[in-house]
């Protein structure tokens, strides 16, 4: 893809912020990045889910390693939630394919995103203003974590991680953070670790799923969301790397209070590129 000038220095700063916020807050990148290429590029929801999938990965993965090396990512929670997040993403993928998602009915999707945004962004202001040790800077080893029921992990974090992230092009954080802290009573610092090795494994298979579904499409091809992450790859991955060191040098209120700024601006992106 060709872009001018001013949207390659665009994409680059881009590409930086969504590491930078998509490592340090658990969520991928792509809840980021979704709605900043629908303002930059324009609204062009099912390519820029294909793109953001990629990005997940590249996000999830130096975070995933970052956050490993700190303790706080527990091999229990991992191995229960991954495989149901699998088989949420693939099903996820293919509602967003359907005919009321596609085509001029794309804004459906767009307005889907913004409503699930506001939600999230709702939870997490209730949290703030919830002291909990849940919201402790403190947190707990894997030991700690033995006792934790992997069907819970698999059901209530899993698996509807992966659906949404599935069907809104999103790396699943967005439940699995919340989802770890309701369900599993783990806190914040440990369900943001969690969430970053979760998307790792969801979003190889949410990525090649919705590119093949791309490409399945007269006129579009693979290079269209290639070329796209060829650029904003190495600032991602810089970025990310950058962010997953603040989730554990910022403390807890203000990684949640960065969430729920970036959460309602995306939420405003999104409702003003679907209606209007």
């Amino acid at each position: 893809m060709n872009f001018a000038p001013v949207t390659l220095v665009e994409l680059a700063a881009l590409g930086l912020v969504v590491g930078v916020l998509g490592a340090m807050l658990g969520l991928g990148g792509s809840l980021i990045l979704i709605p900043a290429l629908n303002l930059v590029l324009g609204l062009n929801q099912h390519l820029h889910q294909a793109v953001g999938m990629i990005a997940n990965f590249c996000v999830s993965l130096p975070a995933m390693w970052q956050h490993h090396r700190a303790g706080v990512v527990s091999t229990r929670v991992i191995r229960s939630a991954v495989p149901f997040a699998v088989v949420g993403v693939l099903l996820g993928v293919q509602l967003s394919e359907q005919s009321f998602f596609k085509g001029e009915y794309q804004k459906n999707l767009a307005a889907l995103f913004g409503v699930f945004l506001v939600i999230v962004a709702i939870f997490h202001i209730r949290r703030l203003w919830t002291p909990a040790s849940l919201s402790s800077s403190q947190a707990i080893s894997e030991a700690h974590t033995s006792v934790i029921s992997r069907w819970k992990a698999a059901l209530w974090v899993g698996f509807p991680s992966g659906f949404i992230g599935g069907l809104l092009g999103i790396g699943g954080g967005l439940i699995a953070v919340p989802m770890q802290q309701l369900m599993l009573r783990l806190p914040l610092r440990n369900a943001i670790g969690n969430s970053a090795a979760i998307i790792c494994g969801l979003s190889i298979v949410g990525a090649i799923d919705k590119n093949y579904e791309w490409c399945s499409a007269p006129g579009q091809t693979l290079s269209q969301p290639l070329g796209l992450v060829g650029v904003l790859l190495p600032f991602v991955v810089t970025g990310s790397f950058i962010g997953s060191r603040l989730t554990h040098t910022l403390p807890p209120r203000v990684v949640r209070t960065v969430l729920i700024v970036v959460l309602l601006f995306g939420a405003f992106i999104q409702f003003k590129r679907a209606f209007s």
